[in-house]
C-alpha cells in the first residue's frame, strides 16, 4: 500500500508536463544567432542559413491555463544577403505587448527601463552595445551589435517554466529538434524550406518586413570589401560528438562559401 507521502509524490510527478523527445521544464537551455547567421536550437545542433528572410526565432503563446506563465515573447529576426554570408541586419523583440526593434547605428537613448515587465539595460562600455533583458537569475534575452557590416547576434538562456510551448528557428521546446508551424518535425531540414516555413507574417510583424525567403548568398554579389582573388575563409562542416563544427577552409569562392572574411574571427 502507497504511504501518503509516495502518493502525493506520484500525484505532484503526474501533474508535470509530460515531454516526449523533448525538454522538460527544469531544463536550462540556450539558443540563438550569430553571424553569418549560424543558428543555435535549444536542444544543441547548429546549423546556418545564408538567404535572406523575416525570421521568427522563438514564438512563445502564455498559456491561458497556467496561473504562473506571465510571459508572451515572440523575437524575430531579418537575415540579408551580404555575398558568401548573411547577416542579421534588424532584430524585433515583443514581450508581452511591449515591442522594441534593434537595427543598425540606431540612438537608442530613448530605450525604456524594462521591456514587458522585465529589466532592460544597455552596456555601451564593450566594443560593441550589449543588450539585455533580464527573464530571472541566469535567463536572459541578449542582443549584440557588431557592426553595421555584420550586424548582430543573438542569445537567449532560459528554462522550461519560461520557454515551454515555444517554436521558432530555436526549435521546439516540446517536441526537441525543428518543427514547422504544424508542428511536423524536420528530420535533416534544408535550412532554406525551413525558413520559408518559419517567415514571419504580416500579422505577427514586429517592423515593416523587408525580405521574401531566398536561398544562399551567392559569392561576390554585395561583399563589401572583397579579399583578393576573390578569395576567403569558408565553413567545412564536421560531426563530432554529436555537434556540426565548423572548420575554416581555403577555397574560391562560390555558392558553398558561407563564412566571413577572416580579419573578423571572432564572429565565427
Amino acid at each position: 500500500m502507497l504511504s501518503i507521502v509516495s502518493f502525493v509524490q506520484l500525484m505532484l510527478l503526474a501533474s508535470l508536463p509530460s515531454i516526449s523527445n523533448g525538454l522538460d521544464l527544469y531544463d536550462e537551455k540556450t539558443c540563438g544567432a550569430h553571424p553569418d547567421p549560424h543558428f543555435h536550437i535549444w536542444d544543441g545542433p547548429w546549423y546556418d542559413y545564408q538567404g535572406a528572410c523575416d525570421l521568427v526565432l522563438i514564438k512563445k503563446i502564455q498559456d491561458p491555463l497556467d496561473p504562473d506563465d506571465n510571459l508572451s515573447l515572440e523575437l524575430h529576426i531579418s537575415t540579408q544577403k551580404m555575398g558568401g554570408y548573411s547577416k542579421i541586419s534588424k532584430v524585433g523583440l515583443r514581450i508581452n505587448s511591449a515591442e522594441y526593434v534593434f537595427e543598425s547605428s540606431t540612438d537608442h537613448s530613448g530605450m525604456p527601463p524594462t521591456l514587458g515587465g522585465y529589466p532592460f539595460t544597455l552596456d555601451s562600455t564593450s566594443s560593441y552595445p550589449i543588450f539585455d533583458v533580464n527573464l530571472g537569475p541566469g535567463y536572459f534575452i541578449r542582443i549584440m551589435e557588431y557592426s553595421p557590416t555584420y550586424g548582430f547576434s543573438v542569445q537567449v538562456n532560459g528554462n522550461g517554466a519560461l520557454f515551454m510551448n515555444s517554436e521558432g528557428m530555436c526549435g521546439s521546446w516540446n517536441a526537441g529538434g525543428v518543427a514547422d508551424r504544424s508542428g511536423t518535425p524536420f528530420t535533416n531540414p534544408d535550412t532554406t524550406t525551413w525558413a520559408q516555413h518559419w517567415q514571419v507574417q504580416e500579422s505577427e510583424k514586429i517592423y515593416d518586413l523587408t525580405a521574401e525567403c531566398t536561398g544562399p548568398a551567392e559569392c561576390g554579389k554585395d561583399f563589401p570589401d572583397p579579399p583578393a582573388e576573390g578569395k576567403f575563409p569558408c565553413q567545412r562542416e564536421e560531426q563530432k560528438d554529436g555537434h556540426l563544427r565548423a572548420l575554416n577552409d581555403e577555397k574560391d569562392c562560390d555558392k558553398s562559401c558561407n563564412d566571413i572574411p577572416a580579419e573578423y574571427p571572432e564572429l565565427r
